[in-house]
C-alpha cells in the first residue's frame, strides 16, 4: 500500500468512525490532524505515527501505555486522550479539540511575558508535573510548543500539558540518541542529565525544563545558547545561564531566585519535587507584589492563607457557656499618689488636735469678766440647709429591636458550583443567601465536579460577600479507553 502524505489522508476514515478533515501540526515521529467523529459529530484531534515507526511493535506498545497513563491522571491541566485504536496496522490516538494557541505563539507575539500574565499559564501546568510525577510519570519533553493555551466557548482559559507520556517514547535508550538523522527531543530544554545521556531520568528532569521556560518567557531569550546541538549540549552540562538579573533587571529578587534554584546542574540543589518548585515560586510571587488569581493557592497548600474555606467565619459561642465577669484588678496595682498626701493630712490634723488639747488641760483657769447680758435677746437661728431635689426615676430602657435578617452573597472559584443548604440544592453560585436575624449560623455546602467540595457557616461575623474556593482534584480513575464503544461529546 503506497505511504500517503498527511494532506492525502483528508477524508479517509479511521476504524469506521473518524473521518479526517484537515492537518493541525506535524513533529519528528508523528502528526496530528482534526477529525470528526461520525456518529456524535464531534470535533476531535487524531495523532498517528508516522510510517516509519508504525510497523514497530514495542513502539507501539509504549505508544498506547504511555498514552493510558496520561489519560489515568484525569487532570483538567492535561490534554483528554479519548481513545485509542490500531485500524489497518495503524495505531492512532484521539485526542480533545483544543481551541487556542501554543505558548509558542503567544511568545512570538509578545516578546515576553511579565509574572502576572505567565504564572496563571504555567502554575496549574506545574501542577499536573506534580500529579503525574506522584503516578511515576515523567514528560521529558517540555517546551512551549507542548503548552497549550486553550480557550472555552466563554472564553476561559485553561493552560494543557500536551504530548503527555509521549515524551517518554522519544527517548529509547539515551536522551540524545538520534534517528533518521535528528536529535529527539529539543535540546535547548533538557537537563544535564538528559544531555549526558542517563537512562533513568526523573521529575528533576521536568524541574530544570520548567525553569528553563519560565527563564525565556520572562526574559524573551533562552537561557542557553549555541550554534550546535554538541556546543548547546556542552554548555548546558558546563556553564551557568546569565542571570535573570541582568536580562530582565525588572524582575524581584525572590522570583529570580527561585528560577536559579530550578536551573542547579547538580540534582540535590534542585527543588525536591515540582509541588515544592511551584510552592516556592507562588511565595516568591506573594513577596514580589505580584497579583496571582486566587485559585492558585490550592494548587500549593503549604504556602496559602491558614483560613481554610471552612472557617471563613467563627461560629457563635454556645448559649450555655455565660460570659465570664471581669475581674477587678488586685488593689496592689492602684495608684497611691491620691492616698498619700490624704493620709498625711489627717494626721497633721490629729497631731495638732492633741497639742492643742494638752495645752488648755494644763494652762490656768482665768477669772472671767462680767458679762452684761442684754434682755430679751433671741439666740440666732441658724440657717436651714437647702433642700436636695428628689432624683427622678430611671428611665425605663427601650424595647430591643428585632434582629434584622442578612443577605450574604456567596460566591464560588470556580464559578458555577451548586450551593446546597439543609440538604437541598438552592441555586449555583454567585449566589444571594439570606440568613434569618433570629438563626445565628447557616450550614451552606458548596459542590463543582472535578473539584472538592467545601462547607462552610455564615454567621453575623461573615462578610456581604463570602468567597469559598474549591480546590481540584488530583487525581482519579477512568474507564480504559481502548477498544471502547464511540464516546459521546462531552
Amino acid at each position: 500500500m503506497p505511504i500517503l502524505t498527511p494532506e492525502e489522508r483528508i477524508g479517509q476514515v479511521l476504524a469506521g468512525r473518524y473521518r479526517l478533515e484537515s492537518v493541525l501540526g506535524q513533529g519528528g515521529m508523528g502528526f496530528v490532524m482534526g477529525g470528526k467523529h461520525e456518529l456524535t459529530g464531534r470535533s476531535v484531534a487524531v495523532k498517528l505515527l508516522l510510517p516509519s515507526y508504525g510497523a514497530e511493535a514495542e513502539i507501539i506498545g509504549r505508544f498506547f501505555q504511555e498514552a493510558k497513563a496520561a489519560a489515568s491522571l484525569n487532570h483538567p491541566n492535561v490534554v483528554d486522550v479519548l481513545d485509542m485504536q490500531i485500524d489497518d496496522g495503524e495505531a492512532f490516538l484521539v485526542l480533545e479539540l483544543l481551541d487556542g494557541q501554543p505558548l509558542t505563539d503567544l511568545l512570538e507575539e509578545r516578546g515576553k511575558l511579565p509574572p502576572e500574565e505567565l504564572f496563571p499559564i504555567l502554575m496549574p501546568v506545574m501542577d499536573a508535573l506534580a500529579a503525574a510525577h506522584e503516578h511515576g510519570i515523567v514528560h521529558r519533553d517540555l517546551k512551549p510548543d507542548n503548552i497549550f493555551i486553550s480557550k472555552d466557548l466563554r472564553g476561559r482559559v485553561t493552560p494543557k500539558v500536551l504530548d503527555f507520556g509521549i515524551a517518554k517514547l522519544t527517548e529509547g535508550d539515551s536522551s540524545v540518541e538520534t534517528r533518521t538523522g535528528g536529535l529527539l527531543g529539543t535540546p535547548h530544554y533538557m537537563s544535564p542529565e538528559q544531555a549526558q545521556g542517563h537512562k533513568n531520568v526523573g521529575p528533576s528532569t521536568d524541574i530544570w525544563s520548567m525553569g528553563v521556560l519560565i527563564y525565556e518567557c520572562l526574559t524573551g531569550d533562552r537561557a542557553f545558547q549555541a550554534d550546535s546541538v554538541p556546543a548547546l549540549l556542552l554548555q548546558i552540562c558546563t556553564f551557568d545561564p546569565i542571570p535573570l538579573a541582568d536580562r530582565a533587571p525588572e524582575l524581584h529578587p525572590a522570583i529570580t531566585q527561585v528560577v536559579h534554584k530550578a536551573l542547579a546542574r547538580e540534582l540535590p540543589d534542585r527543588y525536591a519535587s515540582m509541588e515544592d518548585f511551584g510552592g516556592a515560586l507562588f511565595a516568591a510571587c506573594r513577596e514580589a507584589g505580584v497579583v496571582l488569581p486566587a485559585t492558585l493557592e490550592e494548587l500549593f497548600p503549604q504556602h496559602r492563607p491558614t483560613i481554610a474555606p471552612g472557617e471563613l467565619s467563627a461560629p457563635p459561642p454556645p448559649a450555655s457557656e455565660p460570659e465570664p465577669e471581669p475581674v477587678p484588678a488586685p488593689l496592689a496595682k492602684k495608684p497611691a499618689s491620691k492616698i498619700v498626701p490624704m493620709l498625711s493630712a489627717v494626721a497633721v490634723l490629729l497631731l495638732v488636735g492633741i497639742g492643742a488639747g494638752l495645752y488648755l488641760a494644763t494652762r490656768p483657769t482665768p477669772t472671767p469678766p462680767p458679762v452684761a447680758i442684754a434682755a430679751n435677746t433671741p439666740e440666732p437661728t441658724p440657717e436651714a440647709a437647702p433642700e436636695t431635689p428628689p432624683e427622678p426615676p430611671p428611665e425605663t430602657p427601650p424595647e430591643p429591636a428585632p434582629p434584622q435578617d442578612v443577605t450574604h452573597r456567596v460566591i464560588s472559584e470556580p464559578a458555577g458550583a451548586e450551593v446546597v443548604l439543609d440538604r437541598e440544592v438552592i441555586g449555583e453560585a454567585p449566589l444571594a443567601v439570606t440568613r434569618p436575624g433570629d438563626v445565628a449560623s447557616l450550614e451552606i455546602t458548596l459542590r463543582l465536579r472535578g473539584h472538592v467540595e467545601q462547607t462552610i457557616s455564615v454567621t453575623e461575623e461573615s462578610p456581604e460577600e463570602v468567597v469559598v474556593t474549591l480546590p481540584r482534584r488530583r487525581s482519579g480513575h477512568r474507564v480504559d479507553p481502548v477498544g471502547a464503544p464511540a464516546l459521546a461529546p462531552r
